[in-house]
């Protein structure tokens, strides 16, 4: 789950519940407050009955009749309907209440001022109950609450309603809430982006609050590091100008120095000795003039110098059989798919002859090229080797320049920068370098290249 939506959720979440414990608390509120003004209410009622019932009860012979008269004639009292007057065994009431159940119901409710609510078989009642002042009669009085629990359902019908509307005024709130709180975040995701693309750029904070000093901070660790960054790349610079200056002064002397030591071996033919050092000294004078020759190879691999055109798969297959050629003791299989790879020529028959060269001087027997593409632009030619092998620490090292892996005699006339100026070659392409390896059973090297289709090509 993202920061936004933890926040988002976090913060809808707290308004949703104060809310609900809010509404919760205020409904029992209500609640309580209703059923205090009915009490009070059927009390009052109750009251008044019984004043009426103690004034008329003791002039009348006939408590029956005097029953009938009352709830016929006396107006004064309110849901008279809901009396019922009890004389031992005996119950005036309305029809309603002559039942078993409200007679059973009325001899067990105490003549002691009893106010509880309590649900019978039409509904809930707030029951009175007391004697008569002679002590002779019991009077109940029935108190409807279904007024009260009608408003009751309406507000909690509110509240539900009300619930649902502020869930969605909460997620609202929340959602400009955590704009709100965020955005210094995004503001500083964008400018790293920004930093990917452009080092100077400047992230700029129009407000004053906690996220103001984490910006300043990043700007100057962005500066800092920029400048640092200069720094390196300038040094880098001078260095490779450096080599290359060196690369191209050396070249001359070596060439001079590999002759004289040849002339000399011609002069001293019969003189072993004198053959085998002149020999050591025409060996180290090719090796160090391939450094130089290598060394200047790298400064066209300048992406400013590339000359970048659509290049037939099969004509680098034909022209790296012929390289091969040469060596009998190594086959190479070519199973490359139709297709087209933009880059320099040169540079990358330099690059895939260097890879050949390594498979050779690892003993390979066969060389697997197998060419795929990979998606619609990009196309994948991978070297499979059969020679020796790498162990994991060898595999991490074998990009760094002079870098030799001493397993074979072949390898003490290398360079060491066979496979940097590969790497060197494909980076200049845009391109994608994978290597893997296991002692004993070869080397696999998988180069990603730009591809084009035919008839891009034809345009």
């Amino acid at each position: 789950m993202t920061y936004f939506k933890k926040m988002f959720f976090t913060i809808a979440s707290a308004i949703v519940i104060g809310f609900v414990v809010f509404g919760s608390v205020f409904l029992v509120f209500i609640n309580h407050n209703a059923i205090q003004k009915e009490m009070i209410l059927a009390e009052t009622d109750f009251n008044n009955a019984l004043s009426v019932l103690n004034s008329q009860m003791v002039q009348v012979s006939n408590i029956e009749d005097d029953y009938v008269n009352f709830f016929s004639n006396n107006t004064t009292i309110k849901n008279a309907s809901q009396l019922a007057i009890i004389e031992g065994s005996t119950i005036y009431a309305s029809e309603k209440f002559k039942s078993p159940y409200y007679r059973d119901l009325f001899m067990k409710i105490p003549a002691d001022e009893l106010k509880h609510a309590k649900t019978v078989e039409d509904g809930t009642y707030i029951m009175v109950s007391q004697f008569t002042s002679n002590q002779k009669l019991k009077v109940v009085y029935f108190h409807s609450l279904e007024p009260m629990n009608d408003y009751i359902g309406k507000m909690n019908q509110y509240y539900r309603i009300s619930l649902i509307v502020f869930i969605v005024i909460a997620m609202i709130v929340s959602y400009i809430i955590v704009q709100f709180l965020i955005n210094p975040i995004n503001t500083l995701a964008k400018g790293i982006e920004h930093v990917r693309k452009d080092r100077t750029f400047i992230l700029e904070s129009n407000t004053e609050d906690e996220f103001t000093p984490v910006i300043q901070a990043f700007n100057t660790m962005n500066s800092e590091i920029t400048t640092y960054i200069e720094n390196i790349e300038e040094k880098q610079r001078l260095q490779e100008l450096f080599l290359l200056n060196f690369a191209h002064e050396i070249k001359t002397p070596l060439t001079s120095i590999i002759g004289y030591a040849q002339l000399i071996q011609l002069k001293y033919s019969d003189n072993k000795s004198a053959l085998q050092e002149l020999g050591y000294i025409e060996t180290e004078g090719y090796r160090l003039r391939d450094i130089s020759v290598n060394l200047m190879k790298l400064q066209s691999t300048d992406q400013n110098l590339l000359k970048i055109e659509p290049i037939d798969i099969s004509t680098i297959g034909q022209d790296l059989a012929l390289i091969i050629k040469p060596y009998p003791q190594c086959e190479m299989i070519l199973e490359l798919e139709d297709g087209f790879i933009l880059a320099d020529y040169e540079l990358i028959l330099m690059c895939y002859h260097n890879l050949i060269s390594n498979s050779i001087k690892a003993a390979a027997s066969t060389i697997r090229m197998i060419g795929i593409h990979k998606d619609k632009d990009q196309y994948e030619l991978r070297f499979i080797d059969n020679g020796i092998g790498m162990n994991e620490k060898e595999l991490k090292r074998i990009f760094e320049p002079f870098y030799k892996i001493r397993k074979l005699e072949s390898q003490e006339t290398s360079t060491g920068l066979g496979l940097y100026i590969v790497q060197k070659i494909v980076e200049a392409h845009n391109g994608t370098i994978i290597t893997s390896s296991e002692p004993g059973k070869g080397t696999t090297v998988t180069i990603i290249l730009k591809g084009v289709s035919h008839e891009e090509t034809s345009v």
